[in-house]
């Protein structure tokens, strides 16, 4: 019979960052994205979606899975104008070029592609 007030050691839980571009980072745990360990403002719509998207890196994510998996199924909102603003809005934190998408492709009336290299670190 065990002693129940010998507690087991338990192992530390492992979180997942994602590395990308220059020096951009993505940490879930902390809800925060940051350019060279500094964070980066960025509300959690956009984190969200930032975060949908690496997860799904150079997969094509259509307008639907985004409003399914960042609003909800009982949305009540345009959506398309507000996937429109809220890529911009990563965009800008990313420093995405306007003609060049160095992170975020867009597929005309389709979705959004992930495109840059990610590497996954566990802390």
């Amino acid at each position: 019979m065990s002693n129940p007030r010998v507690r087991r050691q338990q192992k530390p839980v492992r979180r997942m960052k994602f590395r990308f571009g220059y020096r951009f980072e993505l940490d879930p745990g902390e809800c925060e994205l940051r350019l060279a360990g500094e964070p980066l403002k960025l509300r959690p719509t956009p984190f969200e979606l930032l975060h949908l998207l690496i997860r799904r890196r150079g997969q094509l994510v259509s307008r639907a899975q985004i409003v399914s998996n960042v609003w909800g199924e009982m949305v009540a909102i345009d959506t398309d104008r507000n996937i429109n603003e809220t890529i911009k809005q990563i965009r800008k934190a990313l420093r995405d070029d306007g003609n060049q998408r160095c992170f975020i492709q867009t597929v005309f009336t389709k979705g959004y592609r992930f495109v840059a290299p990610v590497r996954i670190v566990n802390t």
